[in-house]
């Protein structure tokens, strides 16, 4: 699940720079929250502390490609940090492709 930023939303700007805008919202929403949510939840509209406004935020996606997993996981690598690694041969035995460990380990 995709965690979504939240924050404040920000009263508009006066037109005199002199004005202060009063503060809105408690510090958990102006220094913004995180949640953990399904793509298919509902946005957040009020903060869960205050109630005052929240909007979501625009984050850097952050994903891993195919290409780094199949390097991690590669027998040469697993080998060399010290892992054993079995694949299944079928019939209830695991023959060992990586590391150090009996050859082969029958269930």
């Amino acid at each position: 699940m995709p965690i979504y930023e939240y924050g404040v939303v920000k009263p508009p700007r006066t037109a005199d720079p002199d004005s202060t805008a009063s503060e809105v919202g408690c510090e958990t929403c102006r220094a913004g929250f995180q949640a953990m949510q399904k793509m298919c939840d509902p946005k957040i509209t009020s903060c869960p502390d205050c109630d005052a406004p929240v909007e979501r935020l625009l984050g850097a996606p952050s994903f891993k490609t195919s290409a780094s997993e199949k390097t991690l996981l590669s027998t040469d690598n697993l080998g060399k940090k010290g892992f054993t690694r079995y694949d299944k041969a079928g019939g209830g035995e695991w023959v060992k492709t990586a590391g150090a460990g009996p050859d082969s380990i029958r269930k």
